[in-house]
């Protein structure tokens, strides 16, 4: 189980928020008042009744955040091994001669070599998404474009420590947003990329380990391409259609 650590939401709210000496007395600093006007403003109206419910909460915030890094590098790993696996031959120089024609900066050959690499790698994984979201007709609906753009602006808006949005104003924005054709092909180009890996993970067999945090973090940044894992034997064959 992660091992995460609650430091006591009292000391830090009194630190941060409040300035008192000592948050035990709220009779002498109106500690009580301000710390639940805290919580409301964090997390909605009576969401949060006492420093019990704020301590669970945060541990759930958490456990989530770190899952949430934990999929990213699951993720990445199919990328990674998909990329290794799955042999796609690309017309180098004929490409390397495409970036510098199609630039609107002048770049030399010796720029576009140091960067082809990435691209490279950012085209095959392309070419590889696209064969299975063709093969497996993968399909994104308005409703999942308009709740990916909700979901955008309400991390935006958390960032600024505003949890709360109300529903007609985040419609609005989101609905501006879509309306945007930059805006909406990037949301596309996100959901296709969620489809096709969920596609990967259904036709895998997982196994979910609890580690530690630290575990985790060394985990993380290992950078050992040539490990076998459980996703040898699936790109060694390849991408299959799913039946």
């Amino acid at each position: 189980m992660f091992n995460i650590k609650i430091i006591s939401i009292l000391a830090i709210f009194a630190f941060l928020f409040v300035g008192c000496e000592d948050p035990t007395k709220p009779e002498e600093s109106n500690f009580a008042t301000k710390k639940n006007t805290f919580y409301d403003n964090l997390y909605g109206k009576d969401v949060i009744k006492t420093d019990s419910d704020f301590n669970k909460k945060s541990s759930e915030d958490a456990h989530k955040m770190i899952r949430v890094e934990g999929e990213k590098k699951f993720n990445n790993d199919v990328i990674e091994k998909a990329l290794y696996r799955t042999k796609v031959p690309l017309p180098n120089e004929f490409l390397k001669r495409w970036l510098i024609s199609s630039n609107e900066k002048n770049i030399t050959i010796d720029q576009v070599d140091a960067e082809y690499d990435g691209f490279a790698k950012k085209t095959r994984w392309q070419l590889i998404k696209n064969q299975i979201i063709k093969e497996n007709e993968l399909k994104i609906s308005e409703e999942e474009i308009l709740n990916e753009a909700k979901n955008f602006v309400k991390n935006q808006y958390a960032q600024y420590g505003q949890l709360q949005i109300e529903e007609k104003e985040l419609a609005d924005i989101a609905s501006k947003i879509v309306a945007n054709e930059e805006e909406r092909n990037s949301i596309l180009e996100r959901l296709y990329e969620v489809k096709v890996i969920e596609y990967i993970k259904s036709i895998l067999k997982i196994k979910e380990v609890e580690v530690s945090y630290d575990e985790f973090v060394k985990f993380a940044n290992q950078e050992d391409k040539k490990s076998e894992s459980v996703f040898t034997k699936f790109f060694k064959s390849g991408f299959k259609k799913k039946s």
